[in-house]
């Protein structure tokens, strides 16, 4: 139990509230950290955090944006936040 919360989709709520803080202050590591713990946990409310974050060209973990950009495109409705260049670069450092 965190804080107190009873329900996974409390704590859910509150570490997205959390995570979209860490996006505001630019604390990478934390947001990113959080918005995989929010994938694992299945939470759906994390698919705009999770195109925003592969979106920012701030977040200095190519890694992880272009693992966020990955599942933005896969569960995103038309992911509709991915920048066409982002998109580009991240297939160019693939190959």
């Amino acid at each position: 139990m965190m804080l107190g919360l009873k329900s996974a989709s409390q704590k859910q709520e509150v570490t997205l509230l959390v995570a979209q803080k860490a996006v505001q202050s630019k604390d990478w590591m934390t947001a990113n950290r959080l918005c995989v713990e929010l994938i694992r946990s299945g939470a759906k409310a994390v698919l705009k955090l999770s195109s925003e974050l592969a979106a920012n060209e701030s977040n200095p973990d190519l890694n992880a944006r272009i693992t966020f950009l990955s599942y933005a495109l896969i569960h995103c409705p038309g992911a509709p936040a991915i920048p066409r260049g982002l998109w580009r670069r991240s297939v160019i450092w693939f190959f």
